[in-house]
């Protein structure tokens, strides 16, 4: 059984996929188990997974959404741990060498998370992910709901801890990345590395989330768990 498992939902990501892999790859992990999900692209995305052999999973499914491609991704994995990454973003060199001795120190952390830098043909964004949100640092449920500051591409995860509860819910519009992690906050510790482990890029292509629907599906969220 592998140690962790790496699970890309890709659409149309042709042209960034190669460097979010490779940025995985970088990680000096021994025999990781990759899975890239193509999300119904048209363009070479699927092309460029199967490029890197035995390395790499390609699946392929019909336009249904990253909820869905990470679900899918994840129940053709096997690893003890899980983390995400989407196909246009990177992963710093230090990030496993970081988050992962902290899941292993502590059997009881559910995930391990981190800040995360935004960047396009420019340069770098001038503040993290968490001072845009004025996270405090804190790791507690309150601040998913105030700060909303776990970005899924930051995280590792026990895949014990989905088992118990459970994973992206597909029904939500928005917002299924939070609903997890409230799910998960309800029933486990977790951990922050309070360093921008990833690079999030931005480019014509992306996907924006409405701030106000986003808003009300936490609100929603919150008052179903809590």
């Amino acid at each position: 059984m592998p140690g962790l498992s790496v699970v890309i939902p890709a659409h149309n990501a042709e042209k960034f996929l190669g460097e979010a892999l490779d940025s995985v790859f970088a990680q000096g992990i021994d025999a990781p188990e990759v899975v890239v999900v193509d999300d119904g692209s048209t363009d070479k995305t699927a092309d460029v997974a199967r490029s890197y052999g035995r390395g790499v999973r390609a699946l392929t499914q019909s336009r249904s959404g990253s909820g869905k491609a990470r679900n899918t991704g994840l129940a053709a994995t096997t690893g003890k741990l899980v983390a995400f990454l989407d196909a246009d973003d990177v992963w710093v060199i230090e990030k496993s060498g970081l988050q992962i001795p902290l899941l292993e120190a502590d059997p009881a952390l559910g995930l391990v998370f981190s800040d995360m830098l935004s960047f396009d043909q420019n340069g770098p964004a001038a503040r993290t992910y968490f001072q845009e949100r004025g996270f405090d640092g804190r790791c507690a449920l309150s601040s998913i709901f105030l700060y909303d500051m776990i970005s899924t591409p930051t995280v590792v995860m026990r895949r014990s801890c989905l088992a118990d509860v459970g994973s992206f819910n597909e029904s939500l519009p928005i917002g299924q990345d939070t609903d997890l992690w409230f799910r998960v906050a309800l029933r486990f510790p977790f951990a922050v590395v309070p360093r921008p482990l990833v690079m999030r890029r931005f480019h014509a292509g992306n996907t924006t989330r409405d701030s106000r629907l986003l808003a009300r599906c936490v609100v929603e969220i919150w008052g179903r768990y809590v």
